[in-house]
């Protein structure tokens, strides 16, 4: 499997300078239907969304109009889900984040992903296998306000809180892990016994 090309270069300024250059070989398919230019475009709007049309494709060696043409073909795949600002809910005066085990019957469960609405403060809900069958991220303006939502929380389910130190890990690539999962696809395959005739 060839080497895929470095990542675009992380920037501080107003500009996105483009110190790399690669030549793509065109007939790799790494995902279904996606090729390494389609992966090239996905590893540079994972880090940068804001990246226009005309700079993607200087990167690529593509016309910008080829380039839009690969992104809306990859956003109607589903492989891109959408577009988003990073805002800092400490900015926002929400200084506290905590996940939130909760213990809810299996059949209670369509239930409570829709009555979690009511409370704001869950900014996402997971559904788990093991003992504790969700895990909420809240975001709270101090321990109080934890404290008043765990008790919302406990009048209808078991809780285990944990409060959030740090984040020294915030934004995983999604495709850097979908790369890792290929090659580790890969590896298997190659050290599988081969069948005797």
């Amino acid at each position: 499997m060839p080497t895929l090309p470095p990542a675009w270069p992380t920037c501080t300024g107003a500009k996105r300078p483009l110190s790399v250059s690669w030549v793509p070989s065109r007939q790799l398919t790494l995902f279904d239907g996606v090729d390494a230019i389609d992966v090239e475009l996905l590893r540079i709007i994972e880090i940068d969304a804001r990246a226009s049309f005309t700079q993607l494709a200087q990167h690529v060696g593509l016309t910008a109009p080829s380039v839009a043409e690969r992104l809306r073909r990859l956003e109607d795949k589903g492989a891109i889900l959408g577009y988003a600002a990073v805002i800092d809910p400490a900015f926002l005066g929400l200084s506290v984040a905590a996940s939130i085990r909760l213990r809810i019957n299996g059949a209670d469960c369509g239930k409570f992903a829709a009555k979690v609405k009511q409370w704001p403060e869950i900014v996402r809900l997971d559904r788990l296998t093991g003992d504790d069958s969700h895990l909420a991220l809240a975001l709270v303006k101090d321990v109080k306000h934890l404290e008043q939502l765990i008790d919302q929380l406990t009048f209808h389910r078991a809780t285990a809180t944990s409060v959030i130190l740090d984040t020294p890990t915030r934004d995983g690539s999604v495709l850097r892990a979908a790369e890792h999962a290929v090659k580790q696809t890969l590896r298997r395959a190659t050290k599988a016994p081969k069948a005797k005739d």
